[in-house]
């Protein structure tokens, strides 16, 4: 089954909104330094989510090309 965000970029692709998977791309960026600067250490699963919806967010920009 596909995350929310892999279906939210799909969409924005077929949209063509670069704004909008750019704008998750910051918000995503902001939750990974949020997590990493924490002062208890994040769980693996999180910070592997996080990865994996940049990943997708950036193959929907590269798409977007």
């Amino acid at each position: 089954m596909q995350s929310a965000v892999h279906t939210l970029v799909s969409v924005y692709v077929l949209a063509k909104n670069r704004q909008a998977l750019e704008r998750m791309r910051e918000l995503r960026n902001e939750l990974l330094r949020g997590l990493q600067s924490s002062s208890t250490p994040p769980s693996r699963d999180a910070l592997d989510q996080v990865y994996d919806d940049l990943r997708a967010i950036e193959e929907g920009l590269k798409q977007l090309h």
